[in-house]
């Protein structure tokens, strides 16, 4: 709308989903590194947290196309379906959440002391 080449549009949108990876990434290594009980070393890019950031990214694409298509939310619940649908979405990326923390658990079972 104000002139911006395409080039520049699409490096914007590039930079716009680098840019929410690594705020992805980021949040959940502090999650992952205050969440436990002990000491656990911070680690940025961890397989659990590459898996779970997988796994949100996986889950709101998918539960976006599954609302846009088939879910009819606003017919059921009316004011309410907002809500429901932003719970449900919660619900899936603590899942995600949950499995990341597992899966670093898994392969580095002594990291917490």
């Amino acid at each position: 709308m104000i002139g911006w080449s395409r080039p520049l549009l699409l490096f914007f949108a590039t930079l716009r989903w680098i840019i929410l990876a690594a705020a992805l990434l980021l949040a959940l290594a502090v999650a992952y590194w205050f969440g436990p009980e002990g000491r656990v070393e911070f680690r940025l890019i961890s397989p659990g947290n590459v898996v779970a950031a997988v796994l949100i990214a996986l889950a709101s694409f998918g539960f976006r196309f599954y609302v846009y298509k088939f879910g009819n939310y606003s017919a059921t619940y009316g004011s309410l379906a907002a809500m429901i649908v932003l719970m449900l979405w919660m619900y899936l990326a603590g899942i995600a959440l949950l499995a990341g923390g597992e899966i670093n658990k898994l392969l580095h079972p002594h990291a917490s002391k």
